[in-house]
């Protein structure tokens, strides 16, 4: 691995960049982000104005341990600090071996923040998340 492949592993940024390359990634030793090993590993994305949350799409990595991100969840804030769940996402256990996963929302809830979280994983405590893609519609004032 070339430094900058290490560079592009860990910042939850990576998980937003189009690039298939990088991922967000939860602590598991020196490298990732947060704490080591967390039941939840989380990040917040201030999306700049207000939207209503049509669904989400999910990449895992691509490699020998695409299976190690199982689920978690979406909530969205107008402020924040006050969250309301969306959604659950689920990919299964070690058998469900697809790197891309959708969930559409059947309501369209709205918000300014919205949070990505992982809280289950099919191996440790160990989350990535290659792309994080929101189904966004602009809310109009």
């Amino acid at each position: 691995m070339t430094g900058l492949e290490a560079y592009k592993r860990g910042l939850p940024q990576y998980m937003i960049d189009g690039d298939m390359t990088s991922r967000w990634e939860s602590r598991y030793n020196a490298g990732g982000s947060g704490d080591t090993n967390p039941d939840e590993a989380s990040t917040v994305f201030d999306m700049g104005k207000t939207y209503y949350y049509c669904g989400t799409t999910i990449i895992r990595r691509g490699d020998g341990y695409v299976t190690d991100l199982r689920c978690g969840y979406i909530a969205l804030s107008d402020d924040g600090e006050n969250w309301t769940k969306v959604h659950d996402f689920d990919f299964g256990d070690k058998t469900n071996k697809s790197r891309t996963g959708s969930w559409p929302c059947e309501t369209w809830p709205s918000g300014r923040y919205v949070k990505v979280a992982a809280n289950g994983a099919n191996r440790n405590k160990l989350y990535e998340i290659t792309e994080y893609i929101p189904t966004l519609a602009e809310k109009r004032q």
